[in-house]
């Protein structure tokens, strides 16, 4: 009975590790939408699509993802960032603006 205990304690263990582990890796950004601080607001369609939405204009663009890092692609200009709980924050490149969207 002992050892049963053991093994069982050892088994939900290693589960809740990897159960955090996993966690911790990919955003999944897939259905969600974003509202930046100021205007606009950015849904994330599918996994490689996404739309910009400013002042009532829709911008089609693409992004990737890798942890939690984040590289979108709208109309050529490409804007880098990562998100860290509910908030997203972007900047394009060579430009020390940072824009900062909520999750909603």
């Amino acid at each position: 009975m002992k050892n049963s205990v053991k093994w069982l304690c050892a088994i939900a263990l290693v589960a809740v590790i990897g159960f955090s582990l996993a966690a911790c890796g990919q955003v999944k950004l897939e259905g969600t939408m974003w509202k930046a601080e100021e205007e606009g607001e950015i849904v994330f369609n599918s996994p490689t699509n996404m739309t910009f939405i400013d002042d009532g204009t829709r911008h089609r663009g693409t992004y990737t993802i890798s942890g939690n890092k984040v590289t979108i692609d709208l109309d050529g200009e490409i804007l880098t960032g990562k998100v860290s709980g509910n908030k997203l924050t972007l900047s394009e490149e060579g430009d020390d603006d940072v824009l900062t969207f909520t999750k909603q």
